[in-house]
């Protein structure tokens, strides 16, 4: 399974790197610390799964929800963010999204579902 990150914290690419790279199965096939970068690497690395930022260099990354899904239309979008703000988690929703996870507690949850998600991907 490709997984794409989309998050403009060193640090937190860091961390999500070292713990998905002993989840079997999973290639971390791109970062982008912004939207207009992640838009022009998701069209060259066709990702299963996104690891999404709401805010990422000052930018609503979740106003391109739309743009994500035209470029590849099956993709399953995780929103991983430190506003876990009703109104993110509605718009999210609105968009399709049905994982929205807040990064102070959610880290344990948003790593079962990389490794689920993964198993299925193994399956197909």
């Amino acid at each position: 399974m490709k997984l794409f990150i989309v998050e403009d914290s060193t640090l937190q690419v860091e961390r999500l790197m070292k713990l998905i790279k002993y989840v079997h199965g999973v290639e971390i096939c791109g970062v982008a610390e912004n939207m207009e970068e992640a838009l022009k690497k998701i069209k060259i690395h066709n990702p299963d799964l996104i690891i999404l930022d709401v805010l990422s260099k000052g930018q609503n990354s979740l106003e391109q929800i739309d743009k994500i899904y035209e470029i590849v239309p099956k993709v399953l979008i995780a929103v991983f963010t430190n506003y876990p703000y009703n109104v993110f988690k509605k718009f999210s929703t609105e968009k399709g999204i049905t994982h929205f996870f807040d990064k102070s507690k959610d880290l344990e949850l948003l790593l079962e579902l990389i490794k689920s998600s993964s198993i299925s991907f193994k399956n197909f």
